[in-house]
């Protein structure tokens, strides 16, 4: 069985962006020259997410009210989110 891997990193400008990195999957399979199998992208970064959609304008609009609805109301109520893990 064949395998590859490839690692980018991506420097954002603001909060939130979205960035489509199609192209870049799309070359790196290419390069591969694997034609039978399956992608799988992977984000490192606690605060970045990996989201799969087309790339429709009026979506993209659509998510970035909805995230700066949400960082309104947070503010507003003065929200606070945090997450704790505990191994047993």
């Amino acid at each position: 069985m064949k395998s590859r891997s490839y690692s980018r990193r991506i420097d954002t400008e603001r909060a939130p962006q979205f960035i489509d990195i199609t192209g870049w999957i799309s070359e790196c399979v290419a390069e591969s020259g694997i034609s039978n199998g399956f992608v799988v992208v992977y984000s490192r970064h606690t605060t970045a997410a990996v989201k799969i959609n087309e790339n429709e304008p009026l979506s993209w609009r659509t998510w970035r009210t909805s995230w700066r609805n949400c960082a309104r109301v947070m503010l507003i109520t003065g929200t606070t989110i945090s997450t704790s893990a505990r191994s047993t």
